[in-house]
């Protein structure tokens, strides 16, 4: 099943210019009918920023069979619909849902795994249809597993003319090293909140409600639409009230396992371990806020503002000495979540721990 940041990040795959990483974009284009572009292309940072999304974008803008692509593609010619509906012949794309990617994606091996109807290997010892550009592209790069990964150096060192591989991930050092060193780096920043609100408002949120989400997605467009389809506004509610003492921990507790959302997993314990996750993530930016703000850092820079703002003035400098400790209770039950511990009991000690 994939996660709510994987399916935001696939309902952003219109032919959109990417928000945030137009400019470098269109750089690489232009590098390309230079021909000074990489053969292969390492697309780093945060989960849900939109990383794949650009490189759809990059390698439909190659593709594009427009007299004049103005470094962008035109997304009416051919190249460019065929592209859109995923029928483009010198497209080879490995995005699909799955916690690993397997040898037989990206090469055959007697022996190994059930040969592909065709493999990246296969893919590019084709000729292009079009007389231009083959690529691959590798959605969450890290889910290759070490076959997969060793599989494609012969293809990273020999890849032929207008070859193109952009790979994608939010962990590059789960990468071989021996694959990050034949590919070149390209770091993506999160979105700045009035892009990343953009983002969500053409999901259908309200301006507020797209605002406020930009500001608690840390600029992640996929990150803030996975936080509303898990009620997180709500869920900030019941930690805010146990925060200042207005909501008892143990009730509270409660609550947020019965908060309707969306969690990721297959299964109820996986989902309830996956919303244990998500209140730990949120308890830990409101209670780090909360330090922040005890040690002179202005309310304007804080994600959680609007829970602080109208704390009495004593309040914090009372609570300034256990605010580290709260930290380091809250980071020690974060780790407990994915062990063998009922998700409810893991709740129950963070609320205690958050309480003043």
């Amino acid at each position: 099943m994939a996660s709510p940041v994987e399916r935001a990040e696939r309902a952003e795959e219109r032919l959109v210019e990417p928000l945030g990483h137009a400019r470098r974009m269109r750089e690489l284009v232009r590098s390309a009918a230079r021909e000074r572009l990489p053969h292969a292309l390492l697309f780093t940072g945060a989960s849900g920023i939109g990383k794949y999304l650009s490189a759809r974008w990059l390698a439909c803008a190659l593709l594009c069979t427009a007299d004049d692509v103005e470094a962008r593609p035109c997304g009416a010619c051919p190249g460019c619909r065929q592209f859109v509906t995923a029928n483009h012949l010198d497209v080879y794309a490995i995005d699909e849902e799955g916690e690993r990617i397997p040898l037989k994606k990206i090469a055959y091996r007697p022996g190994h795994d059930e040969a592909e109807t065709i493999e990246a290997e296969r893919f590019l010892g084709t000729r292009a249809s079009a007389g231009g550009w083959r690529v691959v592209l590798v959605r969450d790069a890290e889910r290759m597993t070490d076959e997969a990964q060793n599989a494609m150096l012969k293809m990273l060192e020999e890849p032929g003319r207008k070859a193109l591989w952009l790979l994608t991930t939010s962990r590059p050092q789960a990468l071989l090293s021996t694959v990050r060193s034949r590919c070149i780096a390209v770091p993506f920043d999160a979105l700045s909140a009035e892009d990343c609100a953009t983002v969500l408002a053409r999901h259908g949120y309200a301006p507020a409600d797209a605002k406020a989400l930009a500001v608690w997605g840390h600029g992640s467009p996929g990150r803030s639409l996975a936080l509303a389809e898990r009620s997180a506004g709500d869920l900030r509610a019941l930690l805010g009230g146990v925060f200042t003492g207005a909501a008892a921990p143990l009730d509270a507790s409660r609550a947020l396992m019965q908060v309707e959302g969306e969690f990721s997993g297959s299964t109820p314990l996986q989902q309830a371990r996956d919303r244990a996750r998500t209140v730990l993530e949120l308890a830990l930016e409101i209670a780090g806020d909360a330090l922040r703000l005890s040690s002179g850092v202005p309310l304007e820079r804080l994600v959680h503002v609007d829970l602080l703002a109208g704390l009495p003035g004593g309040f914090l400098a009372a609570q300034a000495p256990r605010l580290a400790r709260k930290l380091e209770g809250l980071l020690e039950t974060r780790a407990d979540i994915d062990k063998n511990l009922d998700p409810q009991s893991v709740l129950d000690r963070a609320c205690l721990t958050l309480a003043p």
